[in-house]
């Protein structure tokens, strides 16, 4: 950061770089996570009663969940950012702010190449530097500009000031929407879940899952006459175990906000000031999970002889393929506030400040 004075202007400049080692070591429910409720205690005829306490004593779950991971995320990226400011002294009333500010950050990759997402054409997932880029796909951001403007006004002696600003800031969201999301996908990182029909079958995690032949989630192939790293979710046989998937937009965008505040402030007497103001900004671009491969409203009905996954809008390229989440960057959230706030200063370093706040909040 460098800062220049030259008269009435002060010159604000700089550089951000930034290298991004990203490594997550862990899983979750690595030993299994037990569930247990009443049925394999209840009435075996009418199906009352029962206790989820009876059924952990008995040693019989409801379900068995585990997570792994067949390998560790180790993303890398880069962050960069440029700016520049000039406050600018018009006269002992009047001062204005004016910026710019660039970011960008750069699509992740993974230091061992394991990233793949989701092609909604194809309905296959494209491994990273083999079927598509080293990103998986995800193309950089170079739109991120950010100006920034502000003033401050005082007409009778800094008794009464105006203050005013707008500013545009961007931030890319946490480990587990952008960095991240590609290289936790499927196959790289799977969940397996276990609900055994009659607790006699069920004598441990590791009998269930090799002695009574339940397999691995999600069978890795690659689509018969594709490319290498054209992998088929699920797999081409229906009925399989579900994957935990994840699609990601290609033209992923780094979430903004856009911030304004206008703000009166009046010195009532040498001990007391009022100030009032208004508050805003709107965040755009951020990430919701929006559920996938669900068939629409009224289909089921209307096609009484077909199965729930053969009604999927994915059957026909992906039979295996259960339902996903898509990861979107297009929610948005809204913020208004009215501010007031009086502060009384009063003999023997006493201050009294009683403020209030009206504000409304829409995401």
């Amino acid at each position: 950061n460098v800062t220049f004075i030259r008269g009435r202007h002060t010159v604000k400049t700089g550089v951000d770089f930034r290298r991004i080692r990203a490594d997550a070591f862990g899983t979750q429910e690595s030993d299994g996570q037990f569930s247990f409720d009443g049925r394999f205690t209840s009435n075996p005829v009418t199906g009352n009663g029962g206790a989820g306490l009876g059924s952990f004593l008995l040693g019989y779950p409801e379900s068995v969940e585990r997570t792994f991971m067949t390998d560790f995320p180790a993303n890398r990226n880069y962050q960069f950012a440029l700016f520049g400011q000039d406050d600018y002294r018009i006269n002992q009333k009047l001062t204005v702010n004016i910026g710019l500010r660039w970011e960008e950050y750069t699509a992740p990759t993974d230091a061992h190449n394991n990233e793949d997402r989701f092609d909604y054409t194809t309905g296959d997932d494209l491994l990273a530097c083999i079927a598509t880029s080293c990103s998986a796909g995800l193309k950089t951001d170079h739109r991120d500009w950010g100006p920034r403007v502000g003033f401050a006004y005082s007409p009778d002696k800094s008794k009464t000031s105006v203050r005013g600003g707008f500013g545009m800031s961007y931030f890319m969201s946490g480990y587990g929407s952008q960095i991240g999301t590609a290289n936790n996908n499927w196959p790289f990182g799977q969940w397996q879940t276990i609900q055994p029909a009659n607790p006699n079958l069920l004598d441990s995690v590791n009998d269930r899952t090799i002695d009574q032949g339940v397999p691995a989630p999600g069978p890795v192939e690659n689509r018969p006459g594709a490319p290498p790293g054209h992998l088929v979710p699920g797999g081409l046989t229906p009925g399989g175990p579900p994957v935990t998937l994840y699609a990601i937009p290609d033209d992923n965008r780094a979430q903004s906000v856009l911030q304004w505040s206008l703000d009166v402030q009046r010195s009532i007497k040498s001990n007391l000031m009022i100030d009032a103001s208004y508050v805003g900004n709107r965040a755009n671009h951020l990430y919701i999970t929006v559920p996938q491969n669900y068939p629409e409203p009224g289909v089921v009905t209307a096609n009484p002889s077909l199965s729930l996954q053969q009604l999927r809008p994915f059957y026909s390229l992906d039979p295996g393929l259960g339902g996903f989440n898509s990861y979107q960057n297009s929610a948005r959230s809204h913020y208004d506030a009215f501010q007031l706030k009086i502060e009384k200063r009063f003999s023997h370093g006493l201050t009294l400040l009683s403020s209030y706040t009206a504000s409304k909040t829409l995401v």
